[in-house]
């Protein structure tokens, strides 16, 4: 008999088949993507991609850590939070609440 567990760890590890996940980060509206609309990814590079708009555009690779998405049948909705790192000084302006 073949060991699939075996041969599925190691397909799972490879690169390729490693999930991404996309953000689509609104600062300006709120109902639609503009220009300070910003899209970040969390794979090693830029990956191309459709928004929410189903517009073709490059997510770039940044470093995000958030909080485990909460299991609920109640149809609620459930709030997760994120981290970014290693951002510049003009992505901090953009960043500050007052």
């Amino acid at each position: 008999m073949q060991d699939l567990t075996v041969q599925y760890k190691d397909e799972a590890v490879k690169d390729a088949n490693r999930p991404i996940e996309l953000y689509d980060l609104y600062l300006g509206s709120q109902n639609s993507c503009d220009s300070q609309t910003f899209y970040f990814c969390t794979d090693n590079r830029r990956v191309y991609f459709w928004n929410l708009d189903s517009v073709l555009q490059y997510y770039q690779p940044i470093k995000v850590n958030r909080s485990s998405i909460p299991a609920s049948n109640q149809l609620e909705i459930e709030a997760v939070s994120g981290e970014f790192d290693n951002v510049d000084r003009l992505w901090s302006k953009l960043a500050q609440y007052d």
